[in-house]
């Protein structure tokens, strides 16, 4: 069963979303490793999610069941080197590789995929994105709640095993 431990949230989370977004993230991790030790994964995720803010653990978000004779995923070998890079990367995506990505959550009936491929809508929306962070900056508690999870040093990084590293932030 897969908790979200609520004492940690981010006030700034508003509806979970980046704590669940995360947890999506480490299921998809363990289901890859699963595969690659020879289990096949089943992930069910249908459990009612509450926010209980006098408990640290509320209802369980997801479960995973592993059977024997998983087949190897092909991603296992990025694992380690997965990483985001919050640059601007110029590159073009053809029609039918965006189809493909979008025939691929067909089967998920609550998830929307829209694309941007418009150049001026990708500059609205990096317009938002700065007036975001300019408003995280800004305003105290958000500002306090970002300095609090960066983590400046790699030696910060591997003894909290939590946050933001620093780097990840690709500062000039």
């Amino acid at each position: 069963l897969i908790f979200l431990d609520q004492s940690r949230a981010l006030a700034s989370d508003v509806d979970r979303m980046l704590d669940l977004t995360s947890l999506g993230a480490c299921v998809e991790n363990a289901v890859i490793a699963a595969r690659e030790a020879g289990y096949e994964p089943t992930v069910t995720s249908d459990f009612e999610f509450h926010q209980v803010p006098s408990q640290e653990y509320s209802n369980p978000v997801a479960r995973l069941e592993f059977s024997e004779s998983g087949v190897a995923d092909p991603f296992f070998a990025h694992l380690a080197a997965r990483c985001t890079s919050r640059r601007m990367q110029r590159t073009s995506t053809n029609h039918p590789q965006l189809e493909k990505l979008s025939s691929s959550i067909s089967s998920f009936s609550e998830v929307q995929l829209d694309w941007v491929t418009d150049p001026g809508e990708m500059h609205e929306i990096a317009q938002l994105a700065g007036i975001g962070n300019r408003i995280r900056f800004e305003y105290e508690p958000f500002h306090r709640e970002f300095y609090k999870n960066v983590r400046a040093t790699q030696q910060e990084v591997k003894s909290t095993r939590d946050g933001l590293d620093l780097a990840t932030l690709q500062l000039p």
